[in-house]
């Protein structure tokens, strides 16, 4: 089946589960989570029962990159628990717990997942997805650090983004992400011709 036929039989992808959602003008109530279930998607700064800066769309770009990485490394970080609940998968919990943390040295405090994620991103990312792919997720990933050291030039552009308001931080966010995402489908849909 070539590319063209697949498309036809692929359905549309969505996504699901805006239970916790907030409309982009949404007041933030700064109350979060101490389960780990809750706190994977959510930046280091951000994780906790209680913070002190209220959500902005770039804590929505950081989900999204744990989410891209889920897909790049071909597996969840949440399973589903044979009462119908979310709970951290068992294989990552001792992935997360031990053995990621051990891989790149760092102490599996929320302040290191970030890097973790990154030092991830670095071993594992370019063989499976390619480097365009991987540094998209870094973008999405390194948009809320506050040290242009630790950022992609797109995370910076997400960052200066979100200062001037909510289309300006979507623009740069499609500029930035969504329109490389596409151009590397068209890339993989042109090779598969």
């Amino acid at each position: 089946m070539d590319s063209k036929e697949r498309k036809k039989w692929l359905p549309k992808p969505y996504l699901l589960g805006f239970g916790a959602a907030r409309s982009i003008a949404g007041i933030s109530d700064l109350v979060g989570s101490e389960e780990v279930i809750h706190n994977l998607y959510r930046h280091p700064l951000r994780q906790g029962s209680r913070y002190a800066e209220k959500y902005s769309q770039l804590d929505d770009f950081y989900s999204f990159g744990v989410l891209l990485l889920e897909l790049a490394m071909w597996t969840s970080l949440v399973a589903k628990g044979e009462d119908g609940s979310k709970k951290l998968d068992e294989q990552q919990s001792e992935v997360l717990t031990a053995g990621l943390w051990k891989s790149v040295k760092v102490e599996p405090a929320p302040e290191n997942h970030t890097r973790a994620f990154r030092e991830m991103i670095a071993k594992y990312v370019p063989a499976t997805m390619g480097s365009r792919f991987a540094e998209v997720i870094e973008t999405c990933l390194t948009c809320l650090e506050s040290d242009p050291a630790k950022q992609t030039e797109g995370a910076i552009v997400l960052r200066e983004a979100n200062q001037h308001g909510c289309q300006e931080v979507c623009l740069a966010f499609e500029e930035r992400v969504l329109l490389e995402l596409e151009e590397i489908e068209q890339s993989l849909s042109r090779r598969g011709e």
